[in-house]
């Protein structure tokens, strides 16, 4: 259940993004509450730091590369803690590899047809739904087979 209520606020939060350009952080805030909850009922002490681990490097590398590079927003940083939080480090990564190449090949293909500038915004949070749904039917067809 806990899964579902993610991917819906992960669904809105792509919305709004490809609307807005934003990513409100109300919705990034019940992400975080709804795995602490879950966090919470388990009294898992291992899972619970695996996760506020995972959480903390993501967040250390996406500041270094907002810092560094640019072109990230605050809150494309703050939705990927949380989804580290959420799932943990090693689904994280594969679901954002995932992303990264999906936004890659649209930019690519946008970028010759429609003549986009390399200044164009990007919302990150529709790729990373996408990633994330990847991932996870990718996810479910292994632990079935």
């Amino acid at each position: 259940m806990e899964g579902m209520a993610i991917f819906l606020l992960l669904f809105l939060i792509s919305v709004i993004d490809l609307r807005e350009f934003r990513i409100p952080d109300v919705l990034v805030a019940n992400i975080l509450l709804f795995t602490a909850c879950a966090d919470i009922s388990a009294w898992d002490p291992v899972s619970l730091m695996y996760r506020m681990v995972s959480a903390a490097l993501v967040l250390t590398l996406f500041l270094v590369v907002r810092t560094t590079v640019g072109h990230i927003g605050l809150g494309d940083v703050k939705l990927v803690t949380a989804l580290a939080y959420a799932f943990g480090l090693a689904y994280f990564l594969a679901a954002f590899l995932v992303s990264a190449t999906v936004c890659l090949l649209t930019y690519y293909v946008n970028a010759r047809r429609l003549n986009w500038m390399a200044n164009t915004r990007i919302p990150l949070a529709p790729y990373i739904l996408v990633g994330c749904v990847i991932v996870s039917i990718a996810r479910g067809v292994i632990a079935y087979e």
